[in-house]
């Protein structure tokens, strides 16, 4: 629950697994395991779960350009956004 709460609020930062690990006091290997089996997603997966989804918004309903919505949601380098974008969506986010 601890590490749902960090990502849920921190997704925007620069965050990583080893980080959340050490944030909730365990070795990043058991911790992605515990949280597999409870989440059914690794850390990472979960991570950019989040972030894609909440760039999704950005883009459609709030109409935040891809630079914008890449800033907002942890990255800060916008070519790496959008590769991370389509290769979860499928298509770019300029044409999303």
């Amino acid at each position: 629950d601890k590490a749902l709460n960090i990502i849920n609020s921190e997704y925007t930062s620069d965050i990583s697994v080893n980080n959340i690990a050490d944030r909730i006091g365990l070795e990043r290997t058991y911790f992605s395991n515990l949280f597999k089996k409870k989440i059914g997603l690794s850390p990472k997966q979960y991570l950019l779960k989040t972030r894609m989804e909440q760039a999704a918004i950005f883009l459609k309903d709030y109409g935040y350009s891809v630079s914008l919505t890449a800033l907002s949601v942890g990255y800060s380098d916008v070519y790496t956004f959008s590769k991370m974008f389509k290769k979860y969506f499928g298509v770019s986010p300029s044409k999303y």
